[in-house]
């Protein structure tokens, strides 16, 4: 039991203690039993809008004990149905104290308020303490000149009070006669009418006795003219409208930015982005030796051409159409390893898989390496047939190849030799184009980014249009950078033949077409079509030759179920293999592309004063 009472009497001592600690903890409003139990106001209006005020007040800490007064006032006030807004300015705050209490000032500004703090954090009051508060306010005066009198209107005391205020009134001394009478509201919306009397240039007004959450508006008039220099200042909301509006200036200044950006652009496209072409010749022809006058230009219109161009591979074919930078599909890949099966080096397999009861079968294609010598062929055809297993290695199937990370590291490698051999060795490109379409891009971000801040720091000067225009032209040069090509002219020369024979692959009709006896134009071209993504319709041509009697299908490098030659299914069951295995090739080519990559690293009009809240200041306060 013992034990029991010294635990529970520490305990109290705990809890006394932690309330001490809470009674002294940092400033906060005192209980409601405290209030104001006098409030009253002197002011002396001036002829400059300048307001001279002294208030009396006495704070009643008899029932709960405080530190002194806090009084906060509204320095913004909106002006409804615009974006603007009424600066109410304070200056020369003093207070003294008749009782002697602390008249230590602590003051805290924000965007449209400013709070006075008064009394000293560790001296407590348990009475009445007297205090005299003088300040100057600016921005109460409008003129008026529809009304027919200069007005004077302001929330003296604010609506945000939160103790009980006994009787306030205010003495209101003018540089002239009041012109009409004097008005005054009180309440939580300052719409219920309170005392006010007229005398001469003083107007006295009295209100009843006001509850937490209730405020005091005044209001006088003045003949017009009576204020010099008095009218109110307005400050601008940053709002969208206010920062990127029309102006003159700032329509003017955009527009000789778009001129300045467009021409830019245009300059540095012509520059960088555009082809040489041979000045002078038929789109495709190349002058003896490679070498003749050229100019930066474009070749819309080519001829047709029956045969590809001479000495051009269709791996890097592929790269020259894209301009210059590996194919998102594997194109110059898929087409190299078919090329090499019709030359011979490699053969390819169709094989099925899988399946439950001769159902749901799926299709792989094995690729095996043959023992025709490799003199003759680029670095990089040497290194995919390499890739698919050499003359010493064994069979590949395509799923395989492209399984691994390490194997579709070789895949993206081998599209990136293709590339080379086109942008470097070929010649084909004045510079690397895939560092100079970074380069672009790089500088139209960039562009986005500067754009951005100029758009922001000039809205503050009124000439946002400026950082608007430098954004819309680096999106235009971000699109059009995506496709800036810088062929040689021998490159737009090869571009323009290749054009041409796209035009005859893709247009061809079986009764159209002639070959020399022997010759299998089919798979000859067909690593062609591949490029020009026109397996389908080749393969349906030599379908219809097959069925005309005039096309016996022997497609020697690929093996199918029916075999070698197609002795059986013919030209039908070969196309349906044939373009599955390109389109399955190309798309595992673009999966593994993907996996390598990823894995390498106021109101007071008409002439009368109105309540409703229609004055100017307001505020609000209590103790501490």
């Amino acid at each position: 039991m013992k034990f029991v009472r010294l635990l529970g009497a520490g305990l109290l001592v705990v809890i006394s203690a932690m309330a001490g600690m809470l009674g002294t903890s940092s400033p906060a409003y005192a209980d409601s039993n405290t209030f104001y139990s006098r409030y009253d106001f002197d002011v002396t209006l001036r002829a400059d809008g300048w307001a001279d005020v002294t208030s009396y007040l006495d704070l009643d800490f008899t029932a709960q004990r405080g530190r002194g007064p806090i009084l906060s006032f509204i320095t913004q006030m909106d002006e409804p149905g615009t974006d603007r807004y009424r600066i109410i300015e304070y200056k020369n705050f003093n207070v003294t104290s008749p009782t002697g209490a602390s008249t230590q000032v602590h003051t805290q500004t924000d965007s449209n308020t400013i709070t006075y703090q008064i009394g000293n954090e560790n001296r407590y009051y348990y009475d009445v303490q007297s205090y005299v508060i003088t300040y100057s306010v600016f921005g109460l005066v409008q003129p008026n000149h529809s009304s027919g009198f200069d007005e004077f209107n302001w929330n003296i005391i604010g609506e945000s009070f939160d103790l009980r205020i006994v009787n306030p009134s205010v003495t209101l001394r003018g540089p002239a006669a009041v012109t009409s009478q004097g008005a005054c509201f009180y309440g939580s919306t300052f719409s219920t009418p309170c005392e006010a009397t007229t005398s001469g240039s003083t107007v006295t007004y009295k209100a009843p006795t006001l509850r937490a959450g209730q405020g005091m508006q005044i209001g006088a008039g003045y003949p017009v003219g009576t204020f010099v220099g008095a009218e109110p200042e307005y400050g601008e909301h940053l709002t969208l409208a206010a920062l990127f509006g029309p102006s003159v200036l700032n329509v003017s200044v955009g527009a000789v930015a778009a001129l300045v950006g467009v021409a830019s652009l245009t300059a540095a496209k012509r520059r960088f982005g555009r082809d040489d072409i041979f000045a002078g010749l038929t789109p495709g022809n190349i002058p003896a030796g490679g070498d003749g006058p050229t100019m930066r230009g474009k070749l819309d219109t080519v001829a047709v051409a029956f045969t590809p161009p001479t000495g051009v591979r269709p791996g890097e074919a592929a790269v020259l159409l894209n301009g210059g930078g590996a194919t998102a599909k594997g194109t110059e890949l898929s087409a190299t390893i078919v090329d090499l099966a019709v030359r011979g080096y490699v053969t390819i397999a169709e094989e099925e898989t899988g399946g439950l009861f001769g159902a749901f079968k799926s299709k792989d294609w094995t690729i095996a390496p043959t023992n025709r010598p490799v003199q003759g062929l680029f670095p990089y055809e040497v290194g995919v047939l390499s890739l698919l297993g050499g003359r010493s290695g064994g069979p590949v199937s395509l799923k395989a190849l492209t399984s691994t990370q390490s194997s579709a590291k070789q895949l993206l490698d081998a599209k990136t030799n293709i590339a080379v051999q086109a942008v470097s060795t070929r010649h084909w490109f004045r510079s690397n184009p895939t560092v100079l379409r970074a380069a672009w891009l790089f500088l139209a971000f960039g562009g986005i980014c500067l754009g951005a801040l100029a758009a922001l720091g000039g809205a503050l000067l009124g000439v946002s249009y400026v950082g608007i225009v430098i954004v819309a032209v680096s999106v235009a040069a971000l699109i059009s950078g995506m496709s800036i090509t810088n062929r040689t002219a021998v490159g737009s020369a090869i571009d323009a033949q290749l054009r041409g024979f796209k035009e005859y692959i893709s247009t061809a009709e079986a009764d159209q077409l002639r070959w020399e006896e022997g010759e299998d134009i089919y798979s000859a071209y067909l690593p062609w079509a591949i490029v020009f993504n026109e397996v389908e319709h080749w393969t349906k041509v030599f379908a219809q030759l097959e069925a005309m009697g005039r096309y016996q299908p022997n497609p020697y490098w690929y093996y199918s179920p029916y075999g070698y030659g197609l002795s059986s299914g013919g030209m039908s069951n070969f196309s349906e293999g044939l373009v599955s295995m390109t389109s399955s090739m190309q798309s595992m080519i673009a999966s593994s592309s993907s996996y390598a990559s990823s894995g390498s690293s106021s109101g007071m009009g008409g002439g009368s004063f109105s309540g409703g809240g229609g004055g100017f200041g307001g505020g609000g306060g209590g103790s501490w």
